[in-house]
C-alpha cells in the first residue's frame, strides 16, 4: 500500500483478506483521483468499494461490502491509522464480529482487534488461524484437539513494538476429543470452556471422560487442564484431575506409561471392586515418553463399597469407604475395613519406587475368630473375649506375605491349660506374633507375657492350616517353671501332648491339671512328658535329671519317672492326682544316699527307702508324708550317740561308731511344709534298741526340737510293745533333743526307765498337732 499526497494516488499493490470462505486476492491497480467526490463503484476482484471519500481532514470512510460481510472503517493517512468500526458476517458458517484499529506509530506498528464468534468448526478454526500467528498454540491446537467447535468465542489481539503479539481467546467447546499427554488416556466427549491467554492455554471440563486400558470409562468434569507456557521447551501441562468411576479404571489410569506406579511395584490394577472418586495435580513435560521422575503427582480421593483379595493375595478386605492417597513416592488406601472378616482399620502403602514392597498396617480386632481369620486354628478355648492389636503385613514381590501382630491383651483372654497357665480377660500382657501368610500360614515367631507367664518360640500349622506344634525354648511360668516346651496335637477332638525338656519345675507351686481334665475321649488326658535338669519339692528337697512321662488327669498328673535325690541318689517315683494337686511317690535301693541327697539325715547307709508325699488341699507346697525304710544302718549320729552317752549305753556307742546300728524297719509320719517338718510320729527298730520320735525339724536353719523313747536291747525289750508306741519297749528312757542337727542338746529323764510304757506320756508332751 501506498500514498503519494501531491497527485492524491492511493496505490493498492495486493490486497490480501483471510475470512471463513478462504483467502481473497484482488490484483491490479486501483487509482483514485483526489477531492471530495472521489471516485464511486469501483471494482476490484471481489471487493466491492461502493464509496471512498476523504473529509476535508484527509480521513477517508465509507462503507464496505466483503462477500456477505459489511465493514464500517475509517483511514487517515498522515498519521496512517486505520480503524475497524464494525464487521459483521452474514454468513451462517462464520458468524463473525470483529472491531478494532491499525495505527503506525514512530517506534513500529500497533494492532488492536477485538470480536466475537458465535459458532465455529475446528476445521473453519484452524483455516481462519494464520501458521505465523502464535505457531506453538496453534500447533498444539491442531496437533491434540481431534474434533470438536468453538461456540460464544471472545477473541482480541493485540500487537505493539518490542513485544510478541498477544492473542485472547475464550469459548466454550463442545464435542471435543483431546490429547492433553502422549502419556494418558485421550479425553472424549468433552464440553467446557477452552482460554487462550497469550503463551497460557487452559480447558476446564463440565464434562468428558477418559478410558484407561482396564476397568472401564471415568468421568472427568470438573477436570483443569493447563499449559502455563506453550514457548516453553519442553512445554508442561497441569492436569487438575476430577474424576469419578470404578477404582480399576482409577488405577488404570495412574498406571498409564511413564507413571506406571502398580506395574514397577509389581502390583495389578485390579486390586478390587469399588467405586472411585479422585481429585489432584498431575503435572507432566509434553514430550515423548517423558521419564518419571518429570512427572509430579499429588492426587487424593475416596473408594466406596470396596472389596478385593490382591491387596494381601488370597485374603479377603472389605469396606464401605476408604481414602486413596497418590504422590509421587507412594500409593496408600486407608481407612475401616474388615480383613478375612476380622475387623481393620489402617493402610495400605505401596512406595512408588521400582520394585518396593508395599506394607499394610493398622489395627485388628484380635479374637478367637480373627486368629482363624488370619489362618492360626488353635485349640478350642485358648483365645477367649476380644481386644485391639496392632497388625503388620509386608507384600514383596515373589514371595509370601509376611506379618508381624502386637498387642497388650487388654480385654483379651489366653490359656494353654496343659501348663495349668491362665490370663484372664481383665488383666493385661504382652503378645507378639510373626510368621508368613502362606499356604499354611507360619507363626515363625511367638513371644507371650503376662500373668507370671514369659514365652518365645513359634508354631507349626499343617497343610491345612490347623495347629500342629507349639515350640517354646523358653517358657517360664509363674515362678515355678523354666523350661523349653513342645505343645504338639494328636489329632481331632484330642488334647494336645506337652514336652518339657530341660530347666527347672517347682512343684511346690505348680498348677497342673488345675480346672479338669484336658482330655478326653478313650485317650484319656493328654500326655505330658519332662525331662527336666531340676524338680523343686521342698526348700531343701530337689530332684535331679528328671525324666518321666504322664498323663493329665482331673485334678494333676499320673505317671511315673526317675532321677537323682539332690543330684546324687538313683530313684525312681510316680505321680498321680490328689487333693487338687499331685501326690508323689519315691522310692530307692539306698535309703542313706536319698537321705543325705535330700539333705535330712548324712548318718544312715544302705536299706530300701520308699517315701509318700499327698498334697495338703488349699496350701501350696505343703505334703503329708509317709517314710518307710528297711534294713538301714545308723552310723555316726551325734544325737542318737549322745542319747546313748546319756543312758550309759556304751556298747551301742561303739557299735554305732563301728558298723553302725541297725535298724530292720523304720517308719514315719509327717508334714513337711517349704520351711519345716512335723514329724508326728516315727519310730525305729532294730535287734540292739528302739526308738520312737515326734517333734519339729527347722529345714532352713537345721534346728530341730525334738521328743521320744530309746529302749534299748529291743528285741528283749520289744515285749512292751503291748503295751506303748512302736519302736518303745517294755523298759524305755524318754528324751528330748533340741538345738543344732551337728552338735544337739540332749537331755535325758532316768526315771521314765521305771514307767511302763503305757504310762510313759506323762514324762513328755503331746505329739505336734499338723495344725501348729
Amino acid at each position: 500500500l501506498s500514498f503519494d499526497p501531491r497527485p492524491g494516488v492511493l496505490r493498492f499493490d495486493e490486497i490480501s483478506v483471510r475470512s471463513a470462505i478462504g483467502t481473497l486476492l484482488a490484483d491490479g491497480t486501483a487509482l483514485i483521483g483526489a477531492g471530495a467526490g472521489g471516485i464511486k463503484d469501483v471494482m476490484t476482484g471481489q471487493f466491492r468499494i461502493r464509496r471512498l471519500e476523504a473529509d476535508p481532514g484527509g480521513m477517508f470512510d465509507g462503507p464496505l461490502s466483503l462477500d456477505g460481510a459489511e465493514i464500517d472503517w475509517r483511514l487517515a493517512l498522515d498519521p496512517f491509522r486505520f480503524e475497524l468500526g464494525r464487521l459483521r458476517s452474514s454468513d451462517p458458517d462464520l458468524p463473525l464480529r470483529l472491531s478494532g484499529e491499525v495505527t503506525a506509530a514512530e517506534d513500529g506498528w500497533r494492532l488492536a482487534l477485538d470480536g466475537t464468534i458465535e459458532r465455529l468448526s475446528l476445521d473453519a478454526l484452524l483455516n481462519l488461524w494464520p501458521e505465523a500467528a502464535l505457531d506453538k498454540p496453534r500447533a498444539w491446537v491442531a496437533g491434540n484437539i481431534h474434533e470438536g467447535r468453538l461456540e460464544h468465542g471472545v477473541v482480541a489481539v493485540r500487537v505493539a513494538p518490542g513485544t510478541q503479539p498477544h492473542v485472547y481467546v475464550d469459548a466454550r467447546v463442545e464435542d471435543v476429543s483431546l490429547t492433553y499427554s502422549r502419556t494418558l488416556p485421550m479425553l472424549t466427549g468433552a464440553a467446557g470452556q477452552l482460554t487462550i491467554d497469550g503463551t497460557r492455554l487452559a480447558v476446564t471440563l463440565e464434562r468428558g471422560q477418559v478410558v484407561p486400558p482396564q476397568g472401564g470409562a471415568l468421568d472427568g468434569a470438573g477436570s483443569r487442564y493447563v499449559i502455563p507456557d506453550t514457548r516453553a521447551k519442553p512445554a508442561t501441562g497441569v492436569l487438575d484431575l476430577q474424576a469419578r468411576g470404578p477404582l480399576t479404571a482409577a488405577l488404570s489410569y495412574l498406571d498409564s506409561p511413564g507413571m506406571e506406579f502398580l506395574a514397577k511395584a509389581g502390583k495389578p490394577v485390579d486390586l478390587g471392586k469399588g467405586t472411585a472418586e479422585v481429585a489432584g495435580t498431575i503435572t507432566f513435560p509434553l514430550m515423548p515418553k517423558p521419564p518419571r521422575e518429570r512427572i509430579t503427582v499429588d492426587v487424593e480421593g475416596i473408594v466406596t463399597g470396596f472389596s478385593g483379595d490382591q491387596v494381601v493375595p488370597g485374603h479377603l478386605l472389605e469396606s464401605d469407604r476408604l481414602a486413596i492417597d497418590v504422590t509421587d513416592e507412594r500409593l496408600v488406601i486407608s481407612g475401616p475395613a474388615t480383613f478375612d472378616g476380622m475387623g481393620f482399620d489402617g493402610s495400605w502403602t505401596q512406595p512408588l519406587a521400582p520394585g518396593s514392597a508395599s506394607r499394610v498396617e493398622g489395627t485388628v480386632t484380635l479374637s478367637d475368630a480373627s486368629a482363624r481369620a488370619l489362618g492360626l486354628t488353635l485349640a478350642p478355648g485358648t483365645i477367649t473375649g476380644a481386644g485391639p492389636a496392632a497388625l503388620t503385613i509386608d507384600l514383596e514381590r515373589g514371595a509370601a506375605p509376611r506379618y508381624a501382630l502386637r498387642s497388650s491383651l487388654s480385654g483379651i483372654g489366653l490359656s494353654v491349660p496343659q501348663i495349668g497357665w491362665r490370663l484372664g480377660t481383665g488383666q493385661t500382657g504382652q503378645l507378639e506374633v510373626a510368621g508368613t501368610l502362606g499356604k499354611p500360614v507360619t507363626v515363625d515367631r511367638l513371644a507371650l507375657s503376662g500373668a507370671g507367664l514369659d514365652a518365645q518360640g513359634s508354631v507349626t500349622l499343617d497343610g491345612a492350616g490347623r495347629f500342629d506344634r507349639l515350640s517354646l525354648p523358653r517358657l517360664n511360668v509363674g515362678g515355678w517353671l523354666r523350661s523349653s516346651a513342645v505343645i504338639s496335637a494328636r489329632g481331632q477332638g484330642l488334647a494336645p501332648a506337652v514336652t518339657l525338656s530341660g530347666g527347672t519345675l517347682d512343684m511346690r507351686s505348680a498348677p497342673f491339671g488345675e480346672g479338669g481334665a484336658s482330655g478326653g475321649g478313650s485317650s484319656g488326658g493328654a500326655p505330658v512328658t519332662l525331662a527336666l535338669d531340676r524338680l523343686q519339692i521342698s526348700d531343701q528337697i530337689f530332684l535331679s535329671d528328671f525324666d518321666g512321662g504322664f498323663r493329665t488327669e482331673t485334678g494333676g498328673l499320673a505317671g511315673t519317672f526317675k532321677a537323682r535325690v539332690g543330684g546324687s541318689a538313683p530313684i525312681t517315683g510316680a505321680l498321680e492326682p490328689r487333693n487338687g494337686g499331685n501326690a508323689i511317690r519315691l522310692q530307692s535301693r539306698d535309703a542313706g544316699d536319698v537321705l543325705a541327697g535330700a539333705g535330712i539325715f548324712q548318718n544312715v547307709q544302705d536299706g530300701t527307702f520308699d517315701l509318700t508325699l499327698l498334697p495338703v488341699g488349699g496350701r501350696p507346697g505343703e505334703y503329708d508324708g509317709a517314710l518307710e525304710i528297711g534294713g538301714a544302718r545308723l552310723k555316726n549320729a551325734p544325737a542318737i550317740a549322745g542319747l546313748l552317752d546319756a543312758v550309759s549305753v556304751v556298747g551301742l556307742i561303739d557299735e554305732m561308731n563301728g558298723a553302725g546300728l541297725y535298724f530292720s524297719e523304720v517308719e514315719a509320719r509327717f508334714r513337711l511344709t517349704p520351711r519345716q517338718v512335723i514329724l508326728q510320729r516315727s519310730s525305729a527298730v532294730g535287734p540292739s534298741m528302739g526308738i520312737s520320735m515326734d517333734g519339729y525339724y527347722d529345714l532352713a536353719r537345721r534346728r530341730m526340737d525334738m521328743q521320744g523313747v530309746l529302749s534299748p536291747i529291743y528285741i528283749l525289750n520289744g515285749i512292751g510293745r503291748l503295751f506303748a508306741r512302736k519302736g518303745e519297749g517294755l523298759i524305755g528312757f524318754t528324751f528330748n533333743l533340741g538345738g543344732g542337727v551337728d552338735d544337739p542338746d540332749v537331755s535325758v529323764n532316768p526315771l521314765s526307765a521305771f514307767t511302763p510304757g503305757m504310762f510313759r506320756d506323762i514324762f513328755r508332751r503331746p505329739p505336734p498337732s499338723i495344725r501348729q
